[in-house]
């Protein structure tokens, strides 16, 4: 009896240690050399060797049930539509030797967050990421030297944004409607930006470019209606020879700062005491601080913490800004 007690409780103990793997609902084949399956728990899985080819289970009846993609190392395409439309997505794992993304890989995923994408991708195709409307941060792999058409169109949560050194062109709409970036820092190399590139990009403030740059195509900029300064590696002489479409009014009007050498400046907002591109209560606290004499701020910060304009910085504009934090207050 000792000994039948002694092997239920080692049994018990093996099951609360041991992880509970998911039951496969699906799987199949999707590539030569491929295979698939998909868990209970949401995760597919594509393991093997080679160029994915989409499999028709998933991408017709499936895709609401996917909530992670892991791509084992092997993997080397990921093929065009493959998760498109997958609304409940919000992680993917992508190897190291992953070689291209196809076309629509990604779009319409709208609630997948972020993505890691190594450096061995040297393609991403147009519309890979289209509408990813929780897309917020994204660092392109160093291998492409295009970003394709409409390939982050309506990302309107992208507020970090990497442009590698390789790439020469920035095609038609790629970050049309990326609301959220605030400033974007073109790399030596990008010559031409083509239609519609930053088109609506509301949030926009400033942009470096460098002198590489030879064309500005119709639109690149337009509707960027905050964009007030320009960042230009090159002189005066040199922006001149730019080809820039006269609809870029927006660009055309903004502050053109030549030979420019270093990074792009740090960007602040109203209420924006720290510099981080939000307010929120920290900023309100730094703030108050000033405003009684505890610290000591920048003078350049002033105009952006004085936001009842009375050429002062008092508790009363470290409470606006705190109701700002909040959403109860919206400053100018």
């Amino acid at each position: 009896m000792k000994k039948l007690f002694v092997c239920l409780l080692s049994l018990l103990f093996m099951l609360s240690v041991t992880p509970v793997l998911a039951a496969t609902v699906a799987s199949g084949e999707c590539g030569t050399h491929l295979t698939w399956t998909l868990d209970a728990a949401g995760t597919l899985t594509i393991s093997g060797m080679g160029e994915m080819v989409t499999a028709k289970e998933w991408s017709s009846t499936l895709r609401k049930d996917i909530k992670e993609v892991v791509l084992k190392k092997g993997v080397t395409s990921i093929d065009a539509h493959a998760f498109s439309d997958c609304p409940n997505l919000t992680k993917v794992t992508i190897p190291d030797g992953m070689e291209s993304i196809g076309r629509y890989a990604f779009y319409r995923c709208v609630s997948l967050p972020s993505i890691r994408i190594p450096d061995s991708v040297t393609w991403i195709g147009d519309y890979a990421f289209l509408g990813c409307t929780s897309l917020t941060e994204l660092k392109l792999p160093a291998g492409i030297t295009v970003i394709n058409d409409f390939t982050f169109d309506d990302c309107p949560k992208l507020a970090e944004l990497n442009i590698p050194a390789g790439v020469t062109d920035i095609g038609d709409a790629a970050f049309y409607d990326c609301d959220s970036l605030t400033g974007v820092a073109l790399p030596d190399g990008v010559r031409i930006l083509w239609i519609n590139a930053f088109c609506s990009c509301s949030g926009l403030r400033q942009i470096l470019i460098p002198k590489s740059v030879a064309e500005i195509k119709l639109y690149a900029f337009a509707k960027c209606d905050h964009l007030t300064d320009v960042y230009y590696r090159g002189t005066e002489a040199e922006w001149k020879t730019i080809s820039i479409d006269k609809s870029n009014t927006e660009l055309l009007n903004a502050t053109i700062h030549y030979e420019w050498k270093g990074d792009l400046p740090a960007l602040h907002f109203a209420g924006d005491a720290d510099g981080d591109g939000v307010v929120t209560p920290a900023d309100a606290r730094i703030t108050l601080r000033a405003a009684v004499g505890l610290d000591t701020i920048d003078k350049a910060l002033l105009s952006y913490l004085d936001v009842d304009k009375d050429g002062k910085i008092t508790p009363a504009d470290a409470r606006l800004i705190l109701r700002a934090s909040v959403g109860l207050e919206k400053l100018a």
